[in-house]
């Protein structure tokens, strides 16, 4: 009998697999379409990217009011790729790694995926990079952890707020609890 959910199991872990791949080659390819179509942010972290292109860490640190975790990573990417290959990167990496959370932790992982990329993914990954990235942390506190302490939330919702001031809402959450 645990041999026969065995092999149930793995044929589902293989068959979300077999959707999961075309699914975010499709994703993938209209988030590249809202990045270069209707992005209104698109141009600031391009620029961004530039800027920060060849200069220090430190240098960019004094230089630009952004979050000093996605300052950090977004200054790594920049140093390491042209401008728009770094803001692509930064922007689908959050989407990549929403997606990876809804397979791994929703019921239903395929309509979350679906609807998150119809209503969501020009919204919040393909302009606003920051917010997405601290979106996907708290993404996952919210359906990643399974015994939500309050430690928990205000640990997560400070790594949130290394990548967007606005996961803050994290912190207010406890205090209305």
């Amino acid at each position: 009998m645990n041999k026969l959910l065995s092999n149930k199991n793995t044929e589902r872990s293989l068959l979300s697999w077999l959707f999961f791949i075309p699914f975010t080659a499709i994703a993938f390819y209209i988030f590249y379409l809202f990045a270069v179509n209707t992005s209104n942010d698109s141009t600031s972290y391009i620029e961004l990217a530039k800027r920060l292109s060849g200069s220090s860490f430190s240098e960019s640190l004094t230089q630009e009011l952004k979050e000093p975790v996605y300052l950090y990573l977004y200054w790594l990417l920049s140093n390491t790729f042209p401008a728009f290959q770094a803001f692509f990167i930064a922007g689908f990496s959050a989407f990549l790694i929403k997606l990876i959370l809804f397979q791994r932790y929703q019921y239903y992982p395929y309509l979350c995926m679906i609807f998150y990329t119809l209503f969501f993914l020009n919204v919040h990954d393909a302009n606003a990079i920051r917010l997405a990235a601290a979106t996907s942390v708290i993404l996952y506190m919210m359906i990643g952890i399974k015994n939500l302490t309050t430690t928990k939330v205000i640990i997560y919702s400070l790594i949130a707020i290394m990548f967007h001031r606005t996961a803050i809402v994290g912190l207010i959450f406890i205090l209305i609890d």
